[in-house]
């Protein structure tokens, strides 16, 4: 395994794919990642063929009982709410099984 990427080095191979400066790797990595936020905001599904699928789910309303803290054991209600979801395409998939 090898260590965390963050965005800066992201950008950094970015810019190298690409032949041009770090700068300009930065700002292309930027404009794609508010692309997929921007999108996914409006409620769209992103799919990026290979790689995989950016998109907005509503998880409706339920009730759980929690096991630890003060409620613990007893029903409690946790409200609906809008989460983030991404799922691997197959070759993401297939590069992460080797």
């Amino acid at each position: 395994m090898s260590d965390t990427l963050h965005k800066r080095e992201v950008s950094v191979r970015v810019a190298e794919l690409m032949g041009c400066s770090k700068a300009r790797g930065e700002q292309v990595l930027s404009a794609v990642l508010e692309s997929v936020t921007d999108a996914v905001r409006e409620g769209d599904r992103v799919v990026l063929m290979g790689f995989g699928t950016f998109e907005a789910r509503v998880m409706r309303e339920r009730r759980v009982r929690p096991i630890r803290g003060v409620n613990r054991g007893e029903l409690i209600e946790v409200p609906a709410r809008r989460s983030v979801c991404f799922r691997a395409g197959a070759t993401l998939r297939q590069v992460a099984a080797e």
